[in-house]
């Protein structure tokens, strides 16, 4: 029996088999990307590190799992490794369905050791003009939220 995957939280996301996927990475919304995603962001198939022993049969490669997945017939076969409803220290897993990559340190097996790095928060700045550049090449009608976006960010902010 194939397995689907379902890329996102919810069985209403974009479904294909694996087998799909394999043959056409441009289906995947992670495939054919800017280069800035795939060195800032942990996304469902990157590969990151190789899971501990006990998860080597699930995930031999060490790929971030943050989707779930499905028999073809619509039955769950299990959730991803990295999600809130993992069998697994599902307490740390993503609300998003990605994890911030940049400033980590790959060498360190999280496992079992702390990531000593501290987490920069994104600055504003980053988010708004990510997100302008976002509609901007969507084009249409979402053209114009992304130049309100950049518009908004000249105003200047005031501390009380």
């Amino acid at each position: 029996m194939g397995m689907l995957i379902i890329l996102g939280q919810e069985k209403s996301h974009v479904r294909f088999t694996a087998a799909e996927l394999e043959a056409d990475p441009a289906k995947s919304p992670y495939g054919m990307r800017e280069p800035r995603l795939y060195a800032c962001v942990l996304y469902h198939g990157a590969v990151y590190q190789p899971r501990p022993s006990e998860f080597a049969d699930d995930d031999p490669i060490g790929k971030v799992e943050t989707g779930h997945f499905y028999y073809n017939d619509g039955t769950l076969r299990r959730y991803g490794l990295d999600t809130r409803q993992a069998l697994v220290e599902n307490w740390n897993g993503t609300k998003t369905g990605y994890y911030i990559f940049k400033w980590q340190d790959p060498e360190v097996v999280g496992q079992y050791n702390w990531n000593q790095n501290a987490y920069i928060e994104l600055r504003l700045a980053e988010v708004v003009l990510d997100y302008a550049e976002a509609c901007i090449e969507l084009g249409g009608s979402d053209l114009q939220k992304g130049i309100d976006a950049l518009k908004h960010g000249k105003k200047p902010c005031r501390f009380t």
